[in-house]
């Protein structure tokens, strides 16, 4: 008995450190994308203003983003 509870505890902690890994990644390509669609609506919509404020990462992702658009 002892050991189906082992085995049990063993598959929940891989599926937890599984979703926390996707948890991150899809984050990230929150970050991005909200950096992009920034930038397009920046550029499209003549400088509209963003309504939410951004955190640090998007910012840094804005800026290199529109500072790889700027150098083409």
């Amino acid at each position: 008995m002892t050991t189906i509870w082992v085995i049990i505890s063993i598959l929940l902690a891989i599926n937890s450190m599984w979703l926390l890994k996707l948890n991150k990644d899809l984050a990230q390509t929150n970050d991005e994308l909200i950096a992009r669609n920034i930038m397009r609506s920046l550029i499209e919509n003549e400088y509209k203003i963003p309504i939410k404020p951004l955190t640090d990462k998007q910012k840094e992702l804005v800026n290199r983003w529109f500072n790889n658009n700027k150098e083409d």
